[in-house]
């Protein structure tokens, strides 16, 4: 389908789509975590990250197949943020929002570093598993396009 000139094939719709909802589960995760401490968590982002940097490692690091390392990431990032949620934000709920604000940029700060102690080789997203079934391309990249629409 074109319109105005832009192709809005089914492709495009899926991960506009896709990417709408990952930002629309972030929006939801901050709007919770403000409206029950009363200040914005800076970490926020940076857990997932955390755990985006364990699966690498898991999968690109250590072998394990990728649905194996994905619960398991998923587990590590769930910690991390109850460890966050109970060190820092419960203990900051009756003190002034700019201080947990403070606080949380800085515990994210600490957590993108611990992130890439983690996975070294990650930062370019070089490494970053993929499923073993996308079809690659010559650099080993997954290939994206019409013949890998499940990828």
């Amino acid at each position: 389908m074109s319109v105005l000139g832009y192709d809005f094939g089914p492709d495009r719709i899926l991960l506009g789509l896709f990417t709408g909802l990952t930002y629309a589960l972030l929006a939801v995760g901050l709007v919770l975590v403000y409206r029950s401490s009363r200040f914005v968590n800076f970490a926020h982002g940076s857990i997932g990250v955390f755990g985006a940097a364990v699966l690498g490692r898991l999968v690109a690091g250590e072998g394990l197949p990728y649905w194996v390392a994905f619960p398991a990431a998923m587990a590590v990032a769930a910690g991390v943020a109850a460890a966050v949620e109970a060190g820092v934000v419960r203990r900051l709920r009756h003190r002034s929002r700019v201080i947990g604000m403070i606080a949380t940029l800085g515990l994210s700060q600490f957590i993108l570093v611990v992130s890439l102690l983690v996975n070294r080789q990650g930062v370019s997203g070089a490494t970053f598993p993929a499923r073993r079934d996308c079809p690659r391309s010559r650099s080993g990249a997954p290939r994206s396009g019409p013949r890998s629409p499940r990828c």
